[in-house]
């Protein structure tokens, strides 16, 4: 299966060069940028405002929390977890009560995750995170 461009360059990757673009045309502040696409975890939250979005977009670690094991078969009727089907004898397997729990548990620690890090870095607001607080931890735990 062939893959089109912009399904292999990151969303960072994109936003950087697109506010730099808004800003020389002087339409930044009247232009918000919402970003989306494989943001799952809490530094990729940081990763994305910090490449410039004002807001973003997460569905695939709810769909996770849900139960998807992404068979790929949601235009099929025939899910196999009952997340994208209307067929009642799959629909079972989704249990509003226990999905529920799961999606708010994924959502309150993937918040409390944000603003471990933000704490860790001496910080209170997203807004002031950059990538210079980002690093990479080498083999024997230090600071690459």
């Amino acid at each position: 299966r062939r893959l089109g461009a912009l399904s292999v360059i990151s969303v960072p990757m994109i936003l950087r060069p697109l506010n730099q673009s808004l800003r020389k045309a002087g339409l930044r502040e009247e232009i918000k940028v919402l970003a989306s696409g494989k943001i799952i975890s809490s530094i990729d939250i940081l990763r994305v405002l910090d490449a410039g979005a004002d807001g973003i977009y997460m569905a695939r670690g709810f769909m996770f929390a849900l139960g998807c094991v992404q068979s790929l078969k949601c235009n099929r009727n025939t899910c196999p977890v009952g997340l994208t089907t209307m067929d009642k004898s799959r629909r079972k397997a989704l249990v509003p009560e226990d999905k529920g729990n799961r999606v708010y548990n994924f959502h309150h620690n993937t918040l409390k995750g944000v603003n471990e890090m933000l704490a860790a870095c001496g910080l209170s607001q997203v807004g002031d995170f950059t990538s210079s607080h980002l690093g990479t931890v080498g083999e024997e735990g230090r600071s690459v």
